[in-house]
């Protein structure tokens, strides 16, 4: 029994070691501090160009405010809803409320 025991133990943690890892970005959605459990790949997002001045935000629907675009900047982005887009800008991921700001 014991030896049965120990081989499913082995066993499993031979298993448990051949699982890949799971890549997960927790990111903060709200200012209710709930998070966001997984971002979509890059590759699907849209790619463009963000304008100059545009305000970038650390949360959506919130005032953190982050910055400004000091000039047409190339982005990753795509739509997080009413009127946010998720940004992926020189390596960082920001919020910028509403379309007028791509090109």
């Amino acid at each position: 029994m014991r030896k049965k025991l120990l081989s499913l133990v082995m066993t499993g943690a031979i298993a448990l070691t051949l699982i890949p890892a799971v890549n997960s970005s927790a990111a903060k959605i709200n200012n209710t501090k709930t998070t966001k459990l997984s971002v979509s790949p890059r590759d699907s997002w849209h790619n463009g160009h963000i304008y100059a001045d545009t305000e970038l935000y650390y949360q959506p629907y919130s005032d953190t405010y982050a910055g400004s675009v000091a000039q047409k900047t190339e982005v990753s982005y795509q739509y997080y809803g009413n009127g946010w887009y998720y940004v992926f800008v020189q390596g960082k991921y920001f919020y910028v409320y509403g379309s007028g700001h791509f090109c």
